[in-house]
């Protein structure tokens, strides 16, 4: 069972990387664009932070007991946003978002079908 805060969190992430793909398609943004294009750069990364962050203030309850999610790896992210550890690299983000994000979403969407069925 999935606690009320954690699902709350869970259906943010779901939300807003269904933004994310949607200003994708709206402004025709590439990896390329992701690179070279600070408008695009800034549109972003506000939105990546806020997954960042909905990942990183999950419970620990909820994370020990789904050690498979990249829990880490996405709450560092938005670590690098907020604070800007050593700069960003937006090879990185570009990855994140056309490579790894798909796969996150997914993996969301089954842990909450798992526990509303």
């Amino acid at each position: 069972m999935i606690a009320d805060a954690d699902k709350k969190k869970l259906e943010r992430i779901l939300e807003v990387a269904a933004q994310i793909d949607d200003c994708i398609r709206r402004n025709e943004i590439t990896e390329e664009r992701v690179l070279e294009d600070r408008d695009v750069q800034w549109m972003l990364s506000m939105p990546l932070a806020d997954i960042g962050e909905q990942t990183y203030a999950l419970s620990r309850e909820f994370k020990d007991a789904r050690p498979e999610g990249e829990w880490s790896y996405v709450s560092g992210m938005r670590h690098r946003l907020v604070h800007n550890y050593e700069g960003i690299s937006f090879a990185y983000i570009a990855e994140a978002i056309f490579q790894d994000m798909q796969g996150y979403v997914d993996r969301i969407r089954d842990i909450l079908e798992a526990e509303s069925g």
